[in-house]
């Protein structure tokens, strides 16, 4: 799976101090994720696949550089990985996974939890949201983080745009038809978001949807 965040522009350190990197070794950065309480944080399941194992996972926070670690940051071992029951590998469905780290992040001004919505609380299309994370851009990947601000569409409009792909009711669609700024999965102009799902509260603060994409 390409993901790739297009059109964006690099992140200015702290501005999303709910941004982590889920790292292996010796791979380093392998996925985005997003820090939801002190020692829980959010993320996508197909990033575990065939790699379930705790041990040789450790969660990165305060950084913005992935080549350059800052005096912010703090490092986590992962204690539990839980993926959602009814994930499915073949649809990409209920894609997320939630990660429970060996001992609480200290909260500092680039170090803290996102704020969650309430479970009433649904995206509707023409929201604008922001995007974030270390995804591919083009054919090279970035080691600074990177945002990108996009437009939720509805998931009808959006399974028109993938006729081999199953568009559910637990994914978000966001993006632009001039393909202006996105995070794709393929070579679309918009991007399916299956980090939040009805059964699992995703991250959706008031003004905004601050989404990591990798």
């Amino acid at each position: 799976m390409n993901k790739r965040i297009l059109g964006g522009r690099t992140s200015r350190p702290g501005r999303w101090p709910w941004q982590c990197s889920l790292q292996s070794e010796p791979s380093g950065h392998i996925c985005g994720c997003v820090l939801i309480a002190k020692r829980w944080v959010l993320t996508v399941a197909h990033c575990f696949e065939g790699r379930e194992n705790a041990a040789v996972w450790k969660v990165v926070f305060g950084i913005s550089n992935l080549d350059h670690p800052s005096g912010f940051m703090q490092t986590r071992l992962v204690r539990t990985i839980i993926l959602h029951p009814r994930y499915n590998r073949a649809v990409v469905d209920y894609d997320i996974s939630i990660v429970e780290l060996d001992k609480d992040i200290n909260e500092t001004s680039y170090v803290r939890p996102v704020c969650l919505p309430s479970k009433d609380q649904l995206v509707q299309p023409d929201t604008y949201c922001y995007i974030t994370g270390w995804g591919h851009m083009g054919n090279k990947m970035p080691f600074k983080l990177q945002e990108g601000e996009v437009r939720i569409i509805s998931l009808e409009q959006c399974q028109s745009y993938f006729d081999m792909k199953i568009i559910t009711s637990r994914m978000l669609c966001a993006g632009y038809e001039s393909g202006t700024v996105d995070s794709c999965m393929s070579g679309k102009t918009c991007m399916v978001l299956t980090l939040y799902s009805p059964d699992f509260t995703a991250s959706v603060p008031k003004a905004s949807l601050g989404i990591s994409v990798g």
